[in-house]
């Protein structure tokens, strides 16, 4: 019995490496989810959609349950809570009756292909299934029309060829870049000097996070996008850097690698 408490305690940790090579996440929502993969289709799984460029993740709080990535391009089709079908155009939802849009805060899309990660909180190869699978997402806290803003426009990108669809992600990246305002109030000293602010990505192997990087004369911090660290804003002290080199990055000299001494 103790055993199954624990295990009904522990959750899954969404992770970059969990996306496919240098995908973006955006943001995440609280939902239910209901599906045709569990035996009780009636059955509503809490948990948080993961709006990602290329993939939807639903990341359940039971870790008994996997995460499920549905890619884009394996949707077949979107739906309201009345199963009345409403295409996505790059910001504009197409429904057959605004009485149905205004009462319904789910989304539910048939795909034809899922994918199953973290069966049972295990690290082990993901498992596809090919069969078409519906999913009913409940949005809890928030409002669908404000995932549907993003979500058509990342679904649209798929079906442009790859330097479009390559461009058009860039967009909407810098789109969110612009409106991510710098939190001042997280810097580390009041008398701080702001030598630099800019958008930048951190870069790690397969993986490329956006946000803010700002250099002041005594740190150099970084607030992500998204919420995938547990700080949003990353702090670095200076007086710990012990070397700066200068990194190519997409065929230009446009990186910079940091490389700071570990600190108790």
């Amino acid at each position: 019995m103790t055993a199954r408490r624990e295990t009904a305690m522990r959750q899954h940790t969404f992770s970059l490496y969990n996306l496919s090579a240098n995908e973006i996440y955006f943001r995440d929502y609280a939902v239910l989810c209901q599906s045709t993969l569990n035996e009780d289709q009636q059955l509503k799984i809490k948990g948080r959609v993961n709006i990602c460029s290329k993939s939807l993740v639903f990341v359940p709080n039971d870790i008994r349950s996997p995460m499920i990535k549905i890619l884009y391009e394996q949707i077949l089709k979107f739906e309201d809570s009345r199963k009345n079908e409403f295409s996505l155009t790059d910001s504009t939802i197409i429904s057959s009756s605004d009485i149905n849009k205004k009462n319904s805060n789910s989304l539910i899309l048939n795909c034809s292909s899922v994918t199953l990660m973290a069966i049972n909180g295990r690290i082990e190869p993901y498992t596809i299934i090919y069969d078409t699978h519906r999913f009913d997402f409940e949005f809890v806290h928030s409002n669908v029309e404000d995932c549907l803003s993003v979500v058509g426009q990342l679904y649209r990108s798929t079906t442009l060829p790859f330097p479009q669809q390559v461009m058009m992600i860039k967009s909407i990246v810098q789109g969110r870049l612009k409106m991510l305002k710098f939190d001042l109030k997280q810097l580390k000293d009041l008398y701080e000097k702001i030598l630099f602010e800019e958008d930048a990505y951190v870069i790690r192997p397969l993986i490329q996070n956006p946000g803010k990087c700002l250099l002041t004369n005594q740190c150099c911090y970084f607030q992500a996008l998204n919420n995938i660290n547990e700080q949003q804003i990353v702090t670095y002290d200076l007086s710990t850097l012990i070397k700066l080199t200068k990194r190519r990055y997409k065929f230009h000299y446009i990186g910079c690698e940091l490389q700071f001494k570990l600190t108790d």
